[in-house]
């Protein structure tokens, strides 16, 4: 709390607008961003929904600029343990329009029926194979059977239920799938669309979201000159609040979570003749602030910059005749920026061996190797410890967060009590980390030899609470008498560093083939 008042008494003598992120306690509220009040404003409830206009005008411009793609992400998230025991019935208010929907709880686990709630958010339902295949509103797919929620490789143990011909989900688990933002109260449950990116080029702002957005008022505000819109049931799930842009209409461009439900987008502009026009393309699900509708060369804007760390850029192979050759010379880690976490540290050793070694010296040497290897390859790499010093878990994701790093690698060695289990396994717990966990552990298992034990789902700090693709891989068992002489060996240490390499080539180069 000192440091916060420290932080907030630093902006308020620098003259800078304070933008404060609250932390609610466990009472049915999500940790929300809240933008401080600029100026009072309508508090009168939003508009009805309404028909968004599609402007044929407006610029479409293709920003990579995605912080959270809209896959389903536990930064916002429904506390079940408040409902779970209710098998009666809740409000549910989907973007603003309020159903009264059936609840059922099996296993502390809280279901709703179909009709009520997920074909109200524009997903279908149908018979698969050997189970149901529920498609969202962005035509994406996940089989619900016998063995739970399937998406690509990846289970996730939540069933379905049957109960009188009706269909009932996992309220939580299927959301975060689909990508929609949620919070309740003891009484009602709220779901919106998710704005997960935001950008400036072509001097307009682009907000996109996973579904359509409710229309909000545009209001110009004086003394300074700003543009003020908030925008109606809807969820902020971005990592970043200020884009610094200083061209010729607008100086920055805030972003937050201003009250529960509604967003708030503020352009602070260069003069008071300046006036932003809004509009609204992809059927409502972006919405694009522009000056003017003729397109430039301007570059785009998504973060605060950072002066030490170049732009990722493509990269583009050299014309040859021979085009398979060609391509064979496209670095495809060129620029990519990675957080590499070396588990445990300081008074934190991690797993002992008998051989005397403790987990937190292992995790360091081979975290340096991949640190060089990356860097050769002319990847951005940031590591989260240079020497043996300790690092909560927080403090972990909270580097990672901060370094707006594209992927994470967080890397451990494993251990049991029957010293004959061996192997390598490695985890993964969001649904954006599964492809790049798939890539490189079958590139570890390909590079060391290693039994293969499998890519499991695991609800890991580094994964839970980082907003970036991630994997945390245990190659070996320092348990295990013959792979506890593995550990030391540079040589096994660069195979294991090798296959992360392969990996995350892999996973890259899928990427761009898609």
């Amino acid at each position: 709390m000192k440091i916060f008042l420290l932080l907030f008494l630093l902006f308020q003598t620098l003259g800078a607008e304070v933008v404060i992120q609250e932390l609610y306690s466990e009472d049915g509220i999500l940790p929300l961003r809240e933008l401080e009040k600029i100026q009072p404003v309508d508090n009168s409830p939003p508009p009805a929904p309404a028909v968004l206009p599609e402007a044929a005008s407006a610029i479409t411009v293709p920003v990579q600029i995605l912080v959270i793609p809209p896959s389903g992400h536990d930064a916002l998230w429904l506390p079940e343990k408040y409902l779970a025991a209710r098998n009666t019935s809740i409000d549910v208010i989907i973007s603003g329009v309020t159903y009264n929907v059936a609840l059922r709880s099996s296993a502390d686990i809280l279901y709703v029926d179909f009709n009520s709630v997920f074909s109200k958010l524009g997903c279908t339902l149908q018979k698969g194979k050997d189970g149901i295949i529920l498609t969202d509103n962005n035509k994406r797919s996940f089989n619900f059977n016998a063995n739970g929620i399937i998406y690509g490789d990846g289970v996730e143990e939540k069933y379905p239920r049957f109960q009188g011909g009706d269909t009932f989900l996992p309220l939580v688990q299927t959301l975060r799938l689909i990508g929609y933002a949620a919070y309740c109260t003891q009484e009602k449950i709220y779901i919106n669309p998710r704005i997960y990116e935001i950008g400036y080029k072509n001097s307009g702002v682009l907000i996109r979201a996973n579904a359509k957005l409710q229309p909000g008022v545009l209001k110009q505000l004086d003394n300074p000159p700003r543009a003020l819109i908030d925008m109606p049931y809807s969820a902020y799930d971005v990592s970043i609040n200020i884009l610094r842009v200083n061209d010729q209409h607008v100086s920055t461009v805030r972003a937050a979570q201003f009250d529960k439900g509604v967003v708030r987008i503020v352009m602070d502009l260069q003069n008071e003749h300046d006036r932003p026009v809004l509009s609204y393309t992809d059927g409502g699900r972006t919405m694009v602030l522009a000056f003017t509708q003729t397109k430039t060369d301007a570059d785009t804007v998504h973060m605060p910059p950072t002066p030490a760390l170049p732009p990722k850029t493509a990269v583009v192979p050299t014309p040859a005749v021979n085009t398979a050759s060609a391509a064979q010379t496209v670095n495809y880690l060129k620029g990519l920026k990675v957080a590499v976490i070396a588990g445990h540290g300081g008074s934190d050793p991690g797993a002992p061996s008998k051989q005397g070694y403790v987990e937190k010296e292992i995790t360091l040497e081979i975290a340096k190797r991949l640190r060089d290897a990356l860097r050769a390859k002319g990847a951005v790499v940031f590591l989260n410890r240079e020497e043996d010093k300790g690092m909560s878990l927080n403090d972990q994701a909270a580097f990672a967060n901060n370094s707006k790093a594209d992927v994470l690698i967080s890397v451990h060695l494993n251990s049991f009590v029957n010293e004959s289990t061996n192997g390598a396994e490695s985890f993964y717990y969001k649904p954006i980390d599964f492809d790049l966990a798939k890539a490189v552990h079958e590139e570890i298992i390909k590079s060391t030899g290693q039994k293969n034990r499998g890519l499991r789902k695991a609800q890991l700090h580094n994964l839970n609470h980082t907003t970036m693709p991630g994997v945390l891989i245990e190659p070996l068992f320092m348990s295990n008498p013959k792979e506890a002489k593995l550990m030391k060996s540079p040589e096994f240490q660069q195979k294991i560093v090798q296959g992360i390499i392969n990996g995350l080539e892999k996973y890259e180069q899928n990427k761009k083939s898609k």
